[in-house]
C-alpha cells in the first residue's frame, strides 16, 4: 500500500518542479525580451542623436556636399524605425536559440539596424573606466578591427554594478547593428547576467 502512495507523491514532487523551474525560466525570458527591446530603442535613439550632430554639422558647410541630405533622410528612417520598435510587444520580439558564433548569418550581420532574434554571446571584459549607455565594453582579446560592443542596455539597468579595474565574465545580446566598415562586428548589446571573475 505504502509504494503505490510514495509513487504519486513522488510524481507530485517532480511534477510541482519542473512546473516551478518553467514558470521561472519563462520569468527569465520575458525579462529578457524586456530588456532587449529597451536596448534596442536605446540603440536606435544614440544612433538618431550621432546623425543630428552630423547633420547640424554639414548644415553649416562641413564635409562633403551632399551629407545634410544623406543624414535628413538617415533621421527620418531612425524615426521611423524608433516607433516601430516602441511599438513593439516584449511577448513579440523573439530570442535567438543560437550562441556565439557556431552558424552565423553573415548576410544578416552585414546589415544594419535591429537584430531579430539578437544574437546571444558570452565574453570577457576588464572595466576600464565607468559605463554609461554607449560606452564600449572594454572586451577582453578587442583588436583593432574589433569585435565592437558598445552597452545599451543592463539587467537591473544600473550600468555602475560593472567596476572600473574588475573582471567580469558577461552574456549579451546583440540587438543592433551599427553602421561601420564590411563584416566588421560592431553592435550595441544587452548585458542579460554579468559575475565577477576574480
Amino acid at each position: 500500500m505504502r509504494k503505490p502512495f510514495s509513487g504519486v507523491l513522488l510524481f507530485m514532487v517532480v511534477f510541482f518542479f519542473l512546473g516551478v523551474s518553467s514558470v521561472l525560466s519563462q520569468e527569465g525570458e520575458t525579462e529578457i525580451r524586456q530588456g532587449c527591446l529597451k536596448a534596442t530603442v536605446k540603440a536606435i535613439e544614440l544612433e538618431l542623436k550621432g546623425y543630428e550632430e552630423r547633420l547640424e554639422i554639414a548644415e553649416r558647410g562641413v564635409g562633403p556636399q551632399g551629407n545634410a541630405e544623406k543624414f535628413r533622410k538617415r533621421i527620418t528612417e531612425l524615426k521611423a524605425e524608433l516607433e516601430r520598435i516602441k511599438a513593439m510587444k516584449p511577448e513579440n520580439y523573439v530570442l535567438s536559440e543560437e550562441n556565439d558564433e557556431e552558424e552565423v548569418d553573415f548576410e544578416k550581420l552585414k546589415k544594419f539596424g535591429p537584430l531579430m532574434p539578437p544574437l546571444k554571446k558570452e565574453i570577457s571584459i576588464t572595466v576600464g573606466s565607468p559605463y554609461g549607455a554607449g560606452s564600449l565594453l572594454d572586451l577582453r582579446g578587442m583588436t583593432k578591427s574589433g569585435p565592437f560592443y558598445h552597452i545599451a542596455g543592463i539587467k537591473g539597468d544600473d550600468y555602475g554594478v560593472l567596476k572600473p579595474g574588475k573582471r567580469y565574465q558577461l552574456e549579451i545580446h546583440l540587438v543592433y547593428k551599427r553602421e561601420y566598415f564590411g563584416f566588421i562586428q560592431n553592435h550595441y548589446v544587452y548585458v542579460s547576467a554579468f559575475e565577477e571573475v576574480r
